[in-house]
C-alpha cells in the first residue's frame, strides 16, 4: 500500500520549473563567463606590461655595460635619437631610434632591435655642471660628462617609463 501511495505523490518536474532552472543556470554561466574573460584580459595585459618592463631593463643594462668604460673622446656622434662611440676594446657601437624602434649595432654585425613603440627620443647629454650639451661638434662631444637615457614605450595603451644617467669619463 505504501508503494502505491509514493507513486501517486511523485509528479516529476513541471515545464515551468524547468524553465526557471534554465534561466537561473543561464545567469550563472553568463556571470562566470564574464569573470573569466575579464581575468584573461587582465592576465594578458599584466603579462605584456611585465614583458615590456623586462625589455626596458634589459636595454638599460646593455647600455650600462657599453657605457661603463666610455670616455668622451670616444664619442663620434651625439644626437637626441642616436649615439655612436668606440668602447674600451675599440669596437664601434651605435644606438639609434628609427621611427618608434630602438636599435643597437656593433661594427661588423647587423642592427639588433632592442625596443619597439618608443615614444620619444631617448638621449640627453650634460656637461659636468649638469647643463645640457647642444650641438654635435668636437667641443660639444668633449664636454659630455653625463648621458641621460629616457625610455617611454607604449604597451596596451599604457605608457611605461624608465630612465638612467650614465657618467662619461673625460
Amino acid at each position: 500500500m505504501k508503494n502505491s501511495q509514493l507513486v501517486k505523490d511523485q509528479q516529476g518536474v513541471t515545464f515551468f520549473e524547468l524553465i526557471v532552472y534554465m534561466v537561473v543556470l543561464g545567469v550563472f554561466v553568463t556571470v562566470a563567463y564574464g569573470i573569466m574573460v575579464t581575468q584573461a584580459r587582465t592576465i594578458n595585459t599584466v603579462f605584456s606590461n611585465t614583458e615590456a618592463r623586462w625589455e626596458l631593463r634589459k636595454t638599460l643594462s646593455m647600455l650600462r655595460a657599453d657605457f661603463q668604460e666610455l670616455d668622451s673622446s670616444n664619442l663620434n656622434n651625439i644626437r637626441r635619437n642616436r649615439i655612436n662611440f668606440r668602447d674600451s676594446n675599440n669596437r664601434r657601437i651605435q644606438y639609434r631610434l628609427n621611427g618608434s624602434n630602438f636599435y643597437r649595432k656593433v661594427r661588423g654585425q647587423d642592427w639588433q632591435l632592442l625596443l619597439e613603440n618608443v615614444q620619444s627620443r631617448p638621449f640627453v647629454y650634460y656637461d659636468s655642471d649638469m647643463a645640457p650639451v647642444t650641438g654635435n661638434g668636437h667641443a660639444a662631444r668633449e664636454s659630455v660628462a653625463y648621458i641621460e637615457v629616457n625610455f617611454s614605450i607604449q604597451s596596451n595603451n599604457v605608457s611605461i617609463n624608465m630612465s638612467d644617467i650614465f657618467y662619461v669619463r673625460n
